[in-house]
């Protein structure tokens, strides 16, 4: 005799444990995937921030020496 087929749908079944904790899951990864796309953008606009403040900087004669900082990262190859 065949054993009988398991609904998935079915309250309390173990499928539908499984299926439940990998919604929730993917859930959770596809909310921080988005957080970590939003975040990048935000530290690449503060990149090129910073890179025009060391480009002027420069311009005024400071060349890659300010105080208390070896030299001026370039932060425009950095965020590429």
């Amino acid at each position: 005799m065949a054993a009988r087929r398991v609904n998935p749908f079915n309250q309390g079944t173990a499928e539908r444990v499984l299926f439940d904790r990998y919604r929730k899951a993917t859930a959770a990864a596809e909310a921080l995937e988005r957080s970590a796309a939003i975040d990048m953008t935000g530290a690449r606009a503060q990149r090129a921030s910073a890179e025009r403040y060391a480009e002027a900087l420069r311009a005024l004669g400071h060349g890659d020496k300010i105080p208390g900082q070896k030299s001026l990262p370039d932060y425009a190859s950095i965020a590429k």
